[in-house]
């Protein structure tokens, strides 16, 4: 049996990486039950009903991290938060989060480093997935290895795109959602708008989704360089 320390937990909000700032992460999925008992039955009985889930956030405070997570209290758009326990990695988990900011409080004490903790409400549930790029620079275009799910399944997919860093001239990013049967004849199943800059991307798409996932980049401009990580679940 393998476990993870908690040191190569990795995550981004936004277009920011939190990584070299958060020293604490809880993130939790849970389903609404409807009670359904009624009087001829032996015991409660429920349906089962909403997805919803929690997200904080804890932070050594300084002004980048402060910034962002402030900001995120008088947003009126949530939050893309992607985390991964155990790194970036492609084909490793990935909790994926639409999250509100609700609360936001800094805490400090004669004998610690000032903290600071973000607390926010994630929109249409939290979302299991897997990695499909590490948070690293590319300069060339190219595709993620294919990630074999299982089974193919009914209910779309969740993919998030996190940019951190552009450089070069006019330089452009086009991610690629891709489907296959088999691993290896592939087929477009969703995309994100080109990107540019700094900035994070939420796409869902409905519908039938085939055992395997990856995804595709494509650079444009002069000297083109991107550091971006992306993430896709399946619902």
């Amino acid at each position: 049996m393998s476990f993870v320390h908690s040191k190569k937990l990795r995550l981004v909000v936004d277009g920011l990486p939190f990584s070299g700032y958060a020293h604490q992460v809880g993130m939790s999925c849970s389903k609404g039950l409807g009670e359904a008992t009624v009087f001829t039955d032996e015991g409660n009985r429920f349906t089962s009903g909403l997805l919803n889930g929690t997200l904080s956030i804890g932070c050594r405070f300084d002004p980048t991290p402060h910034g962002s997570l402030g900001a995120a209290l008088t947003a009126d758009d949530p939050q893309i938060v992607t985390i991964a326990p155990a790194g970036f990695g492609t084909g490793g988990f990935a909790f994926m989060a639409h999250a509100f900011g609700q609360t936001y409080a800094v805490d400090a004490s004669i004998s610690d480093t000032v903290n600071s903790t973000f607390e926010s409400q994630p929109d249409d549930g939290v979302d299991w997935g897997r990695s499909h790029h590490d948070l690293t620079v590319e300069t060339v275009s190219g595709e993620s290895a294919g990630a074999d799910d299982g089974a193919a399944t009914a209910g779309g997919i969740v993919a998030h795109l996190h940019v951190t860093a552009v450089a070069g001239t006019t330089s452009t990013l086009d991610v690629t959602v891709q489907e296959s049967a088999d691993g290896n004849t592939w087929a477009d199943i969703g995309a994100f708008a080109q990107a540019t800059a700094v900035g994070a991307q939420r796409v869902f798409v409905a519908g039938a989704v085939e055992q395997h996932i990856r995804i595709t980049w494509e650079l444009g401009g002069t000297g083109p360089s991107f550091t971006f990580t992306a993430a896709v679940a399946r619902r």
